[in-house]
């Protein structure tokens, strides 16, 4: 019986001691993650807020026509933003796949190829999409409240105005870059993504001068809907 004990209170030490060790353990990578969560993550965050920043300030010093039709506006946006764009209205964004035996060189031509034509064919699809007026609409109507005051305000203007005019409408860093993983949340982020809403620079001197344009087909269908 002496022994059982023995060898009972044998296990239960050794199961305190490796509770022990894993507590241990756990409490120092707790430390090591919240020293890296104080002094690393900032610094990455700010990295990329940096980077973010940086791309979509390029993005807006691409030159955009104050009567911009839409194929031309989507013209300047990355191929994320376009599939972005295709994703707010279910426009095919797939990827050519590898025929059977078909060479790695041959596979990368061909989908550098079909890529290409991809993107015409998604910013034909937009178009054709946003000028159904019915499919206008539609979208226009699931807006938010801030995003419909935007789109009224240019509107009223004639369809483009100096950014600054809707600098409360937006914040750069809440729209990001990365719209198909995370969807713009600004009121003019909104309308970006739905191509309703372009912004870029309309300066012919060298001097930037950045605008908001609403593209030139969608402004009498979208005045006659919003005054609906």
């Amino acid at each position: 019986m002496s022994e059982r004990l023995q060898s009972l209170n044998g296990f239960a030490f050794s199961v305190d001691k490796k509770r022990i060790r894993t507590y241990a353990i756990k409490r120092g990578a707790d430390e090591a993650r919240n020293t890296y969560s104080d002094f690393v993550m900032p610094e990455v965050d700010g990295m990329m807020n940096y980077v973010v920043t940086a791309r979509l300030k390029a993005q807006e010093l691409k030159t955009i026509s104050p009567n911009s039709t839409l194929s031309p506006a989507l013209n300047t946006y990355p191929s994320v933003w376009i599939d972005a764009i295709c994703r707010e209205f279910r426009i095919s964004t797939s990827v050519k796949k590898r025929k059977e035996n078909q060479s790695v060189v041959e596979y990368f031509k061909d989908r550098i190829r079909h890529k290409l034509g991809k993107r015409r064919e998604k910013i034909q699809g937009i178009v054709e999409y946003l000028t159904d007026k019915k499919r206008l609409a539609s979208v226009v109507g699931k807006l938010p409240k801030a995003s419909k005051d935007a789109l009224r305000f240019v509107s009223e203007q004639g369809g483009c105005v100096e950014v600054e005019q809707v600098k409360s409408f937006r914040t750069i860093l809440e729209d990001g870059w990365y719209w198909a993983n995370k969807p713009p949340k600004s009121p003019i982020g909104r309308l970006r993504v739905r191509g309703l809403f372009f912004v870029g620079n309309a300066g012919e001197s060298g001097e930037p001068h950045t605008v908001a344009v609403i593209p030139e087909e969608l402004r009498q269908p979208l005045r006659e809907i919003l005054a609906a």
